[in-house]
């Protein structure tokens, strides 16, 4: 399959985590194309970032998701939430905040996991303003 202008980001990082994956790379999809796909395109990323083998240790597990360009592996929803609540936590970033948002309000997360991370990155207040927003987003 080809990557032509109509070609939507999950079908790129389709081709692009095959053509990797020919090459003995292994690579995981992360940052704002997993809120892109998570979301139908609520908040959509015009780029693709990767975690590759070498930075993989850190990641216990993903997602996969098949189309009709392939497979693509990306981030689950519960870390792609980790991944945006970070640039929250460390920058103050609000564009981040309402990315996590936008991805817990549509699909299941562990947020236990999540609290526990914040709590270990001691951003455990942070963290009750997502839990507040959440909770305010799911009535």
């Amino acid at each position: 399959m080809k990557i032509t202008k109509s070609s939507d980001i999950q079908t790129i990082a389709s081709i692009v985590c095959d053509c990797l994956l020919k090459h003995g790379i292994e690579a995981v999809l992360s940052g704002g194309a997993v809120v892109s796909i998570y979301t139908n395109n609520e908040y959509e990323s015009k780029d693709l970032d990767f975690i590759s083998s070498g930075d993989m240790k850190a990641i216990k597990k993903w997602a996969t998701q098949n189309n009709k360009a392939g497979k693509v592996q990306l981030l689950t929803p519960t870390h792609s939430v980790m991944d945006r609540l970070a640039g929250f936590f460390y920058w103050n970033d609000k564009q981040n905040l309402d990315q996590a948002l936008m991805i817990a309000k549509r699909h299941p997360i562990k947020i236990k996991e999540i609290e526990r991370w914040a709590k270990d990155e001691e951003e455990s207040e942070k963290f009750e303003i997502f839990r507040k927003r959440l909770a305010q987003n799911k009535r």
